[in-house]
């Protein structure tokens, strides 16, 4: 995933952290390069990191560490649309896939939580397509000043991924623009002015 956003989405973010710390929401915060990113770029952010895959969790909360931040919290679990246990299939080239083997992890609702924050990267292997369909969605996310995302093939029901989640972004009211494409995955940005 490209961390740096669009002019338009930094504009806002530096907008608003100039005035205070940005709240940032990390799901699926792999071994915290998202992390790393936003607190050299506001040195003042709150982080909270969402990973479930054991060995990341280990290089993420090493990571966190390292960097001597006072506001990166790391949460062991899964970025869901509802409050449940998840197993995860397997763990190959970067990837946590949820499914019904493997490890056993708690599943967070995070929908709830999205309005504490102005900054949301979520990239969480498929896992995004019941949040974003959630009935939800667009109030979770009206507080959020800036959000990317990394859509996914797997775990869509629609036949273009990439439009299901433009459309997702653009039902929340968000400015938006696309990153880098890969053949099963790609992501977008959304942003809003920070008022």
């Amino acid at each position: 995933m490209a961390y740096e956003p669009p002019p338009a989405a930094a504009e806002a973010l530096q907008q608003l952290a100039v005035r205070r710390a940005l709240r940032v929401l990390d799901l699926g915060a792999n071994v915290g390069l998202f992390a790393v990113y936003v607190l050299s770029r506001y040195p003042g952010a709150e982080v909270t990191s969402y990973e479930p895959e054991p060995h990341n969790l280990r290089m993420l909360a090493r990571c966190a560490a390292h960097n001597g931040v006072a506001h990166w919290d790391v949460v062991e679990g899964c970025a869901m649309a509802a409050r449940c246990i998840v197993r995860l299939d397997g763990y190959r080239y970067g990837q946590s896939y949820v499914g019904t083997t493997g490890v056993e992890v708690s599943g967070f609702d995070v929908l709830p939580m999205l309005a504490k924050y102005d900054f949301v990267k979520m990239d969480i292997e498929g896992s995004e397509w019941p949040i974003l369909k959630d009935e939800r969605w667009i109030d979770a996310v009206q507080g959020v000043t800036a959000f990317v995302l990394e859509w996914h093939g797997r775990g869509c029901t629609m036949q273009n991924p990439r439009l299901a989640a433009l459309g997702a972004v653009k039902a929340a009211g968000f400015s938006f623009g696309s990153g880098p494409l890969g053949s099963d995955h790609g992501t977008i940005w959304g942003w809003r002015s920070a008022s």
